[in-house]
């Protein structure tokens, strides 16, 4: 299920980029003009960004906010991605990168990720962004997050109808709206802490 991991070359000069520079440099939508969500993230991450980690990102795409994370988390262990569409197996040619093929609705890819996957300390949910497919996610795969690691969801749809179900999901749960500030329905993050 899993290959060959690359480590990551000395990365000057991006090395001490803040997030947010990072995030424009592989134009990820999680920048300060789109989604914003660095803001947040740099204050979860930032104590942890020279600490050997392993991160796991559900929905990659093209792979923009994972060179991001690899760039961002330098000593990282492993910067880990699910996606559902075959291309993104590509990244795996990249130093540094990891990409698992599966469906998340899919309980037997579920269970054996989980079963074959040491914990990460920080998970990150940007796949379909439906509510359903986000509980479903949470509730198996939190079981990867580390003590004292985090498990975020971003793009929730309808936080304001939404709001209790995500907020029983874990007792530590912060909820980041920035609708308003971005003027998107769905620019709504949650994080947990374990």
């Amino acid at each position: 299920m899993t290959g060959n991991i690359k480590k990551h070359p000395y990365l000057h000069p991006y090395d001490q980029c803040t997030l947010d520079e990072l995030a424009k440099k592989y134009n990820t939508d999680k920048d300060s003009d789109r989604g914003g969500y660095v803001y947040h993230y740099e204050t979860h991450f930032s104590p942890l960004k020279n600490k050997s980690i392993r991160i796991l990102e559900l929905g990659v795409r093209e792979g923009a906010s994972l060179r991001m994370w690899r760039d961002y988390f330098r000593n990282a262990v492993e910067v880990h991605g699910i996606d559902i569409d075959q291309r993104a197996e590509e990244l795996n040619n990249e130093d540094g990168l990891q990409v698992t093929i599966g469906n998340l609705d899919d309980e037997n890819f579920l269970y054996e990720f989980i079963e074959k996957t040491p914990k990460f300390d920080i998970v990150i949910d940007d796949a379909s962004h439906k509510i359903n497919d986000q509980l479903i996610s949470f509730r198996n795969l939190h079981k990867l997050v580390s003590k004292g690691g985090l498990y975020i969801i971003e793009d929730i749809e309808d936080i304001d109808s939404t709001r209790l179900l995500f907020k029983e999901l874990h007792s530590s749960c912060e909820i980041y709206d920035m609708r308003e500030q971005k003027n998107r329905f769905d620019n709504v993050m949650v994080v947990y802490e374990f």
